[in-house]
């Protein structure tokens, strides 16, 4: 019980900052395609 919960602990900071790294991804692919193909 307590290795679970510390094993939820340790992946919730990962997901959370993978979530971060996607949203930054989705917000600027399309701001450089759309630079890209205004040049």
């Amino acid at each position: 019980m307590y290795m679970m919960s510390r094993h939820i602990h340790l992946s919730v900071p990962i997901m959370c900052e993978t979530d971060y790294r996607l949203l930054v991804w989705f917000v600027l692919l399309p701001f450089a395609i759309c630079t890209f193909f205004m040049f």
